[in-house]
């Protein structure tokens, strides 16, 4: 042990020497000192099984330094203990382990068991997940270093009955919304990921309870998530078949869709070869008149990647690169087929509500289209972009906080498409639904409103509806957007002044 360390090790021992009933003198006290530190500790926590929530330890413990936690596995002790007074994040000592993983130090499986039964080991790691001080990867890079502690003879011992920090902690923890459920809901996930065996992961599924819709599907996003190396993936695909038997099944479908058009994972995008040919290979096994949206979902992912992730693109740059992406994943036209077979209601649903909700105007996803097909699309997703884009503009979001990258979004959309959404945002809002107190908001979605009127065919439309604003605020700035003059639109004779005035600059 290097000698810098030395001070830490000796607090320790003192410190767990002090909990010791049986010293009752100083010469008690140096005899316990010349014990190892895992026997101190063994003895201590024998004495104070609440030991792990003392706060002075604890004070010591947070802080350590990257030469004392070296100090504190070379002295025989787990790297995953740790001590706690209160369950909040910034009043708790972070175990050792995650240093430890952080740094790529080499750490054998007997090392990071340490002092600490298998049984005490996962008790620690399921106190230390459901603190947030480990993610799944260390988790998972734990269970490789030290795979026994996943052998269901020794996983039970997740369960939140078999913490270290007793009942009362966990009652204040749960106060605190910690999941001390955590470590259990991961399992049948890691199990699958370590290669164990089918059998094993339906007894974690059972023993952990993730039989509810809503787990299995988080557990899913999980699993997707984390599929970016080899083995992730592979455990991916293992839980996706071991849990819903079928990649058709239509609860599968959910969870897929919403990751896929959210921001689609990287262990996805890594594999993408692979995920297309899975949704195709799903689609043709569908029978009767139900439909998938993930193999739709998968489509528009690739499609985003290649063509939409730089917004600053020019259109004609987006076209060469769809017909490119068409080119390097010829089974997507098979894809394309599935989503003209619905007329685009599976892209609907495969985007809708989700951050890349836009892509649904674009003129490559809806030049998949013949005129028929088309006029069906932009009905279907023409109100879902209505609002979308309406809300965008009012929470002044950056592609829509100045006018001119509002009008940039429409210009670069498919025509038809956008011509039906400039309609229906002019039908459906008015100056009922401009902000209060914020003037540079409204004025940016009086602009919005006003697109459907800014043609020349809709010139005396245009007129009609600046004649009709009462406000005498909003009639000018309309007028300016609609290019209208006091010739067209009746203005008292003190804004006729102020509109003259501000025209020439004054």
């Amino acid at each position: 042990m290097h000698p810098a360390n030395d001070a830490f090790i000796d607090d320790m021992k003192f410190l767990f020497a002090a909990k010791i009933k049986s010293h009752e003198s100083a010469e008690g006290c140096s005899k316990l000192l010349q014990l190892t530190l895992p026997e101190l500790y063994r003895r201590a926590l024998k004495d104070n099984p609440r030991l792990h929530g003392d706060h002075e330890i604890a004070r010591i413990f947070r802080q350590q330094d990257r030469n004392t936690i070296r100090s504190w596995v070379q002295a025989g002790m787990s790297p995953v203990i740790f001590f706690a007074w209160q369950p909040w994040r910034d009043k708790m000592a972070n175990p050792p382990l995650r240093a430890l993983l952080a740094t790529g130090q080499d750490l054998s499986g007997e090392a990071l068991l340490g002092n600490l039964t298998p049984r005490e080991f996962i008790a620690f790691l399921r106190d230390a997940v459901a603190l947030k001080m480990l993610n799944y990867l260390e988790v998972l890079q734990v269970a490789k270093l030290l795979p026994e502690v996943m052998h269901p003879r020794v996983f039970h011992y997740a369960m939140p009955d078999h913490g270290l920090f007793g009942k009362a902690f966990w009652r204040s923890a749960e106060k605190n919304h910690f999941n001390h459920k955590l470590l259990g809901q991961w399992m049948p996930l890691l199990m699958l990921t370590q290669g164990a065996p089918d059998s094993d992961f339906y007894v974690a599924r059972n023993l952990f309870r993730m039989h509810d819709p809503s787990d299995v599907k988080w557990l899913t996003l999980v699993a997707l998530a984390h599929s970016t190396t080899d083995e992730g993936h592979a455990g991916l695909v293992r839980y996706i078949e071991l849990q819903y038997q079928d990649w058709a099944n239509f609860s599968l479908d959910e969870a897929l869709c919403r990751e896929l058009s959210d921001t689609p994972s990287q262990g996805v995008m890594s594999r993408i070869s692979f995920w297309i040919d899975k949704a195709v290979e799903t689609i043709r096994i569908l029978e009767g008149p139900g439909y998938l949206a993930w193999p739709a979902a998968i489509y528009a992912a690739v499609y985003h990647n290649f063509c939409n992730e730089d917004l600053s693109m020019a259109a004609e740059e987006r076209r060469q690169l769809h017909e490119s992406m068409m080119i390097e994943h010829p089974s997507l036209y098979e894809l394309r087929a599935y989503i003209k077979r619905e007329s685009g209601l599976v892209l609907e649903r495969a985007l809708g509500g989700s951050p890349r909700v836009l892509d649904l105007m674009s003129a490559e996803l809806s030049s998949i289209f013949n005129s028929a097909e088309k006029a069906r699309y932009v009905e279907t997703v023409a109100p879902v972009l209505c609002g979308e884009i309406f809300g965008r503009v009012k929470q002044r979001n950056l592609a829509f906080n100045e006018p001119w990258k509002i009008d940039r979004q429409f210009e670069d959309a498919d025509p038809q498409c956008a011509q039906a959404i400039e309609v229906r945002i002019h039908e459906k809002f008015g100056l009922k639904d401009l902000v209060d107190g914020d003037d540079a908001t409204n004025a940016r979605l009086l602009h919005l409103m006003l697109r459907a009127l800014r043609h020349e065919h809709t010139r005396a439309l245009a007129i009609d509806w600046c004649q009709s604003i009462r406000s005498k605020k909003w009639r000018p700035v309309a007028m300016r957007i609609l290019k209208l003059s006091p010739a067209d639109v009746k203005l008292s004779a003190s804004q006729r002044e102020e509109f003259l005035a501000e025209d020439l600059g004054l």
